[in-house]
C-alpha cells in the first residue's frame, strides 16, 4: 500500500487508531502496526538505548576539559533547553514526532552544548585575565553572541527548503532543527551566564583555571573508555585460541621476520668462518 502524497506512516497510523477505538473487537482478535511503522518504533529504541552512552561519554571529555563538576554541569544545563522549542515547533507545523525527529534532538544537543563551551571557556578565560565575573560574562556574551547567531541563523536558512518539501521525511527534521536551534540558542545566552554567575559569584577562584588539575579529573575519560569496553575485552579473552607445539614452529617458519632474521644469521657465521 502506497501513501498519498503529504501523509507519513504515523500519520495515517495516528488516524487509524482513532478509528479502531470506536470499533468492538472480539477478545480472541488481536490487530498490530507492522511495515514502516514497526521499523520506526524499532529505531527510536535502538537510538535511546545508546543515547545514555554518548552522554556519558560527552560528560567524560567535558570533563576531561574543564576539571571541575560545576562547569560540566553549568554546560549540560543547556541539554534540556532544546526540547523547549522542538515542542511548539512540532506543533505549529503539524508534524509527528518520529525517528527524523529525534534524531535531530541528538544532532541538537551537539550544537548547543558547543554554544555553551564558548561561552563558558570565554569567561574562565577573563577571569583569569583578572576581569571581575561580571565583566567576564559581559566580555564573553560581547564577544561570542555574534558568532552564535551567525552560526544558528545560517543552519535555519540552510534547513528552510527542507520544511516545504513534499516529502514526508526530511519536514520533521528540518522543524526540530529549526525550532529547537531558534529556542536553545536565545536561551543559552541567559543560562549559562546566569548559571555560572550564581555558582561562583561567592568564590571567584573556584572558576579559575587550575594548573594541576585533580588526577581522578583527568584520567576518568580514559577510566571510563576502559570500563566501556571492558566486557568486549574478557569475551574476547575468555576462549584464548590453543596451538600445538608444531603449529607455533608452521608460524614461526613462515613468518617473514623469522626467515630474515634466520638468512642474517647464516650470513654472519658464514663472514665468520671465511
Amino acid at each position: 500500500m502506497e501513501l498519498k502524497n503529504g501523509y507519513s506512516a504515523i500519520e495515517v497510523t495516528n488516524l487509524i487508531n482513532q478509528k479502531l477505538k470506536f470499533v468492538s473487537l472480539p477478545s480472541s482478535v488481536q490487530w498490530e502496526f507492522g511495515g514502516e511503522q514497526a521499523e520506526s518504533g524499532n529505531a527510536n529504541q535502538s537510538l535511546i538505548a545508546v543515547a545514555p552512552i554518548g552522554m556519558m561519554i560527552l560528560v567524560s571529555f567535558l570533563l576531561f576539559e574543564f576539571g571541575s563538576w560545576k562547569k560540566v554541569g553549568v554546560i549540560l544545563l543547556t541539554v534540556p533547553l532544546t526540547l523547549i522549542g522542538v515542542v511548539p515547533g512540532l506543533l505549529f507545523s503539524g508534524k509527528p514526532f518520529g525517528f527524523l525527529s529525534l534524531l535531530g534532538i541528538f544532532a541538537l544537543v551537539g550544537i548547543v552544548v558547543n554554544n555553551g563551551i564558548l561561552l563558558l571557556d570565554y569567561i574562565v578565560k577573563a577571569i583569569t585575565e583578572g576581569s571581575s565575573i561580571t565583566e567576564a560574562i559581559q566580555y564573553s556574551i560581547s564577544k561570542r553572541i555574534r558568532p552564535i547567531l551567525l552560526t544558528t541563523l545560517t543552519t535555519v536558512a540552510g534547513l528552510l527548503p527542507l520544511t516545504i518539501t513534499d516529502a514526508t521525511l526530511w519536514p520533521p527534521f528540518a522543524w526540530t532543527m529549526i525550532s529547537g536551534l531558534l529556542g536553545s540558542t536565545f536561551l543559552t545566552l541567559f543560562v549559562v551566564p546566569s548559571a555560572t554567575f550564581l555558582l561562583f559569584r561567592t568564590k571567584i577562584q573556584k572558576i579559575e583555571q587550575k594548573k594541576n588539575p585533580k588526577l581522578i579529573n583527568k584520567i576518568f575519560p580514559f577510566l571510563f573508555v576502559l570500563i566501556l569496553f571492558f566486557p568486549t575485552m574478557q569475551n574476547i579473552s575468555a576462549d584464548p585460541m590453543v596451538l600445538s607445539w608444531k603449529e607455533i614452529v608452521k608460524l614461526a617458519e613462515e613468518s617473514p621476520r623469522v626467515k630474515l632474521a634466520w638468512e642474517e644469521w647464516k650470513r654472519k657465521n658464514l663472514e665468520k668462518k671465511n
